[in-house]
C-alpha cells in the first residue's frame, strides 16, 4: 500500500444502524476479507474503520472492537483526550449531500 491509508467503509455503504446487527458483521467482515486478500499488507487488526454516514450503535461498536484497530463514528465535533485502549473516534464529517447545511447550522451555533 506504500504508505497510503486505507479505511474501509464496509461492503456497501449500508447506514448500519437500519440493518440487524447480524447483517452489519457481515457487511464488515466481507469488506476487511475482501481488502485482506486484495490489498498487500492489509491487517484488518490494523485498520481504521469508517462507518457510513458516521452511523454506529453500541452494540456494533462493541463487536467492532476486536476487529479493527480504530474506527470512526458520529457527527459530534470533539474526540476524548487520547487514551490507552481507545477504540472510537469522533469524526465530523458528513456525506456530500448533506454537509453544506451541516456546516451552516454549526456557524450559526457559534
Amino acid at each position: 500500500m506504500r504508505g497510503h491509508e486505507v479505511i474501509p467503509h464496509g461492503y456497501m455503504y449500508q447506514n448500519q444502524t437500519e440493518v440487524p446487527l447480524q447483517v452489519t458483521k457481515n457487511l464488515i467482515m466481507r469488506c476487511l476479507d475482501y481488502f485482506t486478500k486484495a490489498l498487500n499488507g492489509f491487517d484488518p487488526g490494523k485498520a481504521i474503520l469508517n462507518f457510513p454516514y458516521n452511523a454506529s450503535n453500541p452494540a456494533i461498536e462493541k463487536w467492532l472492537t476486536d476487529q479493527v484497530l480504530v474506527f470512526r463514528t458520529d457527527h459530534a465535533q470533539i474526540n476524548a483526550l487520547p487514551h490507552a485502549g481507545q477504540k472510537k473516534l469522533i469524526c465530523g464529517s458528513h456525506d456530500p449531500g448533506i454537509i453544506d447545511a451541516f456546516r451552516k447550522e454549526g456557524i450559526h451555533r457559534f
